[in-house]
């Protein structure tokens, strides 16, 4: 019997494409799964964000971590792959508490997403995808800055905080390609990454050995600040959120760009 993942990738595909041929419908019914096993390595979870205007779930595509909306539901715009959704004040997705997405000080992860926002005179830090402990002051964050650049900031259990910044301005209403990148690979002299459009715009090495980050079981916002208020809101559209528990190498992060430009994924080049 096919799962709900193969289900909703069957209709993704059917609401992308105009028409089919009997062949051309039946080759995609029977290549579902092969596609999703060639996404990249480490990839965890994926929320393409085709969902309608309301929608009351946000598919994660891989893992098991479907997402709902906060009081009020984003609206479906197009995306830069097929469709994505626009958010206004007040407006957020809520990634429930999963003990699979640990964050922790000793473990490689990475996010991935693609976003577009106008100069919304917003004056503030804005979060598209954050979160917090509510046991210690471990906070993480990747948004847009008071300078309209990228940010991927982390603060450890120690209040001791971290962060890289990008170059470029994101407020031109275009689409940006953005991935935050923890690397654990030497701790506890990790790395902090952060890649805009392709290109590395930031590195910076933490020493994080006598501290922590405690994310494990701790619920994510996106397009909501840290805890799902106005706070520190994003106002725009996010398309194709990516989670890794693993390092994407550069070259994987700039063949996501130039797909993405084509109008394809991050799995296999899947439209």
């Amino acid at each position: 019997m096919m799962n709900i993942k193969a289900s909703f990738f069957i209709h993704k595909q059917l609401t992308r494409v105009c028409t089919f041929s009997l062949a051309s419908l039946f080759l995609l019914l029977f290549s579902v799964q092969p596609a999703f096993a060639q996404c990249p390595t480490g990839m965890v979870s994926l929320w393409s964000f085709e969902e309608e205007t309301g929608a009351s779930t946000f598919i994660d595509e891989i893992g098991s971590n479907d997402a709902q909306p906060l009081s009020s539901a984003p609206e479906q715009v197009e995306g830069r792959v097929g469709f994505a959704q626009f958010f206004s004040s007040g407006q957020g997705v809520m990634i429930p508490a999963d003990q699979t997405i640990t964050w922790s000080y000793n473990e490689s992860f990475a996010i991935e997403y693609w976003m577009k926002m106008r100069n919304n005179g917003t004056t503030k830090n804005q979060v598209i995808v954050g979160l917090a402990s509510s046991a210690d002051s471990s906070q993480l964050w990747v948004g847009v800055d008071t300078d309209k650049n990228a940010r991927f900031y982390v603060r450890d259990a120690g209040n001791v905080a971290n962060g890289a910044k990008g170059t470029s301005l994101l407020n031109d209403n275009q689409w940006h390609h953005v991935v935050a990148v923890y690397d654990a690979t030497n701790y506890p002299n990790s790395v902090l990454k952060l890649y805009v459009d392709g290109v590395e715009q930031d590195r910076q090495t933490i020493n994080v050995q006598d501290r922590s980050l405690n994310f494990g079981g701790v619920t994510i916002y996106v397009a909501s600040g840290l805890n799902g208020t106005t706070q520190f809101e994003y106002i725009g559209a996010v398309d194709e959120i990516a989670f890794y528990d693993a390092v994407p190498n550069a070259g994987t992060i700039l063949e996501h760009y130039n797909n993405g430009l084509a109008g394809t994924g991050y799995c296999n080049g899947i439209v």
